[in-house]
């Protein structure tokens, strides 16, 4: 379908494959810099799915985090933080404090406070969600080191530059590790 009409479907048309359309519309859009398209069809996405499976539902974290990361794409960091602190609850809800996902969404907050300049918060929620991933992941994934290169932002913004040289450089050898083989790599099943 053309997407002016997945954006314009009735209310009676909603189904989740077309909230799945739109989101993945939506996140292309976003990698093409087209902001207000992507905000859009990422919009209705949430809301179609949110109508069809309720609002804490765990199909609905996925939405609000693609959503939430559109946003902080296009300057509106406010509301992508409130969207991924949406998620992170839903998660934690769903999958419990001790998940791989949930941390995920953890560290994703603790970057969008840090670029909103609440640091303090920002390496709370950090310091809370890393082990975790650390935990679930290992610490050769591919997210541990992006979170690790969080970590390192926080510590240059606070002037530690000798301890932000050191996580980057902890960061950038965990992203060496990240070759063709590495199973973070692999094509979906």
């Amino acid at each position: 379908l053309p997407e002016e009409n997945l954006l314009e479907l009735p209310p009676l048309d909603e189904h989740a494959s077309v909230a799945r359309a739109l989101a993945n519309l939506g996140r292309c859009q976003v990698r093409l810099g087209d902001h207000e398209p992507a905000l859009k069809a990422l919009r209705r996405a949430t809301e179609i799915m949110q109508t069809l499976k309720g609002p804490d539902h765990i199909d609905v974290s996925g939405m609000l985090t693609g959503l939430a990361s559109a946003e902080v794409f296009a300057g509106q960091l406010e509301l992508g933080l409130e969207h991924h602190e949406r998620a992170l609850a839903i998660r934690v809800a769903s999958l419990g404090e001790d998940n791989a996902k949930a941390a995920e969404s953890g560290v994703t907050v603790a970057d969008t406070q840090r670029r909103l300049g609440r640091h303090a918060a920002a390496r709370r929620t950090l310091d809370q969600w890393l082990p975790v991933l650390q935990d679930k992941l290992g610490d050769e994934h591919p997210y541990v080191a992006q979170a690790l290169v969080n970590r390192g932002l926080l510590q240059l913004d606070a002037g530690k530059t000798d301890e932000a040289l050191a996580t980057f450089e902890t960061a950038r050898g965990l992203a060496r590790g990240v070759g063709p083989a590495h199973p973070s790599r692999a094509p979906p099943a």
